[in-house]
């Protein structure tokens, strides 16, 4: 929104076997330069800098831990309304560990790694945190890639929308790597509880 106010936030991500959360987040604060860092009403609650300025948003690669509501997260970093922005998750079975990275421009701004067993969802999601007010504007996820421990033809079966429109999914290898080229997310508007 603009003006910009704590906190509005964008993120993809995986939820795991063990209640996590692997998320990278775009989140909106009123001063990026010294965001707090509470998105989720997270127990780690400590001042950060994203060395972000006015109409600028923070990106960061982070790990909610679903047993004790406590957030971790790899570097802050600024991002600016139109930047192209990679989000990689990657499971590995045989450690149990996902490693996520945020890239702009091929330049690695944030990464994380963590330990929550096997990722078993995949979600986007808008959240309108505190008493923030305004339009979270219309924005797109493109080539998105997902690609299971095994093949799984009914997978897409299981997909929910709310608020979005995408170029359909599809899968070119009977059900081992689905694919969307983009998926468009609606204005949504968050209104003061």
């Amino acid at each position: 929104p603009n003006p910009q106010t704590d906190r509005l936030a964008i993120w993809p991500g995986m939820e795991t076997a063990n209640k996590g959360l692997v998320q990278s987040i775009i989140v909106s604060f009123a001063d990026p330069a010294s965001a707090l860092e509470c998105v989720e009403q997270w127990i780690d609650v400590r001042e950060t800098n994203c060395g972000g300025q006015a109409g600028q948003w923070c990106v960061f690669a982070g790990f909610n831990d679903g047993n004790t509501n406590a957030q971790t997260a790899g570097a802050y970093v600024p991002v600016i309304e139109g930047d192209m922005l990679d989000m990689d998750f990657n499971y590995d079975d045989s450690t149990g560990t996902t490693v996520q990275n945020v890239y702009r421009d091929g330049q690695l701004l944030s990464t994380f790694t963590s330990t929550s067993g096997r990722p078993y969802a995949w979600n986007i999601a808008v959240e309108c945190q505190d008493n923030v007010s305004g339009n979270m504007p219309a924005h797109t996820y493109r080539s998105t890639q997902i690609v299971l421990g095994a093949a799984d033809p009914d997978w897409g079966s299981t997909l929910y929308k709310a608020g979005t429109s995408d170029s359909s999914l599809s899968t070119p290898d009977g059900g081992l790597t689905w694919v969307v080229d983009t998926v468009n997310v609606d204005s949504y508007p968050c209104t003061p509880q």
